[in-house]
């Protein structure tokens, strides 16, 4: 749900960083370092691709300075937070696994 709402707005906010997919294929080539292609906000599903790709680390800051052209301080409290939920989200799925694992594991020692 964080990533769908997040992948929401960055479609609104940043649906201007890009250049047109013929002008890439093209290779008239952009502006823009790391918006591509396949990483870009033009429609909700590369965007919640994106978002993705963001959330587990792959060249979220590249995205960000590259957003950073069009919208200033808006791209760097985007990102920042969105990077932060994510994390946060994933440490807690991944601390809820272990505890699960050791639960399970309690409950065959005691039988």
């Amino acid at each position: 749900l964080l990533m769908a709402v997040y992948a929401l707005f960055a479609v609104q906010l940043f649906h201007s960083v890009r250049g047109t997919v013929a002008q890439i294929r093209a290779g008239a080539g952009t502006n823009y370092d790391f918006v591509n292609e396949y990483a870009n906000f033009e429609s909700f599903g590369v965007s919640l691709f994106t978002m993705f790709r963001c959330v587990t680390g792959e060249s979220w800051n590249g995205l960000m300075h590259d957003c950073y052209r069009v919208s200033t301080w808006i791209s760097i409290i985007f990102f920042t937070s969105y990077f932060i939920a994510g994390r946060i989200f994933l440490l807690n799925l991944f601390i809820a696994v272990i505890l699960e694992n050791f639960s399970d594991v309690a409950e065959e020692y005691e039988a």
